[in-house]
């Protein structure tokens, strides 16, 4: 990615050129300063972020302090949420964006940083994240319509064609978002993300058939496919992911929700390595 003297000289008009030169020493200092104008006000980062997407990648990726990555994180909280600004910027890239700062943060190199931006990333992986993983209105009109295309896009086999279209669904990136981000830093996050998941199998299974959450619980089950490798390897979820599969999984082959019948078949067949003695 290249970040081009036009796009600074929009924020410092007639010193582009030159901020580009001495960016490319890559200048701690100076990025902080660089960021802290481009995140100044929500409107010009994310018209910025709507028009050279990949400069902001690019300015994200080389962010040093914890300055910067706090402005960053803290205009990216309020941009995401901002109802105007969802419009401007297909859910795709904004995770995109998303993702190339979460990952920067759990460089290895920038430790502190990471351990700083724990609360934002709390807030993304629980509130932005898992619920682009859940069944949606999209799913449910496509379920409706056609079912076999339906389970042939969420489940189907990879064509090359597929595999490019695939790049821009947002559920796609969450599930990478989430495989990222526990290959990196699992230590952290896999025991509270799975507390999450068992907590929705838990209203799930308490609540009356009519006020089920059963969008939610496609999200979940979607998720412990996603994690299924890391699972498999890890205590104590390694020898506990048969009494899950029974308790949780199974039961829905006879479920009255198509769509949860399918997300079983998917699950089964990503755990299908597993004994199961019952």
């Amino acid at each position: 990615m290249t970040l081009h003297s036009t796009t600074l000289n929009f924020f410092f008009p007639g010193n582009g050129e030159s901020l580009l030169q001495a960016l490319s020493k890559e200048t701690p200092r100076l990025w902080d300063q660089i960021v802290a104008m481009i995140t100044r006000d929500r409107n010009s980062f994310g018209g910025l972020c709507t028009r050279r997407l990949d400069e902001v990648l690019r300015i994200i990726s080389s962010c040093e302090t914890q300055r910067s990555m706090q402005l960053l994180g803290d205009a990216m909280l309020q941009w995401m949420s901002h109802n105007q600004m969802k419009y401007l910027l297909p859910v795709s890239k904004r995770l995109k964006m998303l993702q190339a700062f979460i990952m920067s943060s759990l460089s290895v190199t920038k430790n502190s940083m990471y351990q700083m931006m724990q609360p934002q990333i709390d807030i993304l992986l629980f509130e932005i994240i898992f619920p682009l993983m859940c069944f949606n209105d999209n799913d449910q009109k496509l379920w409706e319509e056609d079912p076999h295309e339906y389970v042939r896009k969420g489940y189907g086999e990879f064509t090359a064609l597929y595999i490019i279209e695939d790049l821009y669904i947002p559920r796609t990136t969450a599930m990478d978002f989430v495989s990222e981000l526990i290959r990196k830093r699992g230590k952290n996050n896999l025991q509270k993300f799975i507390h999450f998941i068992v907590d929705i199998f838990r209203r799930y299974d308490e609540a009356p058939a009519d006020l089920k959450p059963y969008r939610q619980k496609d999200g979940a089950l979607l998720a412990i496919g996603t994690l299924c490798d890391k699972l498999k390897q890890t205590n104590p979820y390694k020898t506990e992911l048969e009494s899950m599969l029974v308790r949780h999984v199974f039961p829905e082959f006879n479920s009255r929700v198509g769509h949860l019948r399918a997300k079983v078949e998917y699950i089964s067949s990503s755990l299908v390595n597993n004994d199961i003695e019952d």
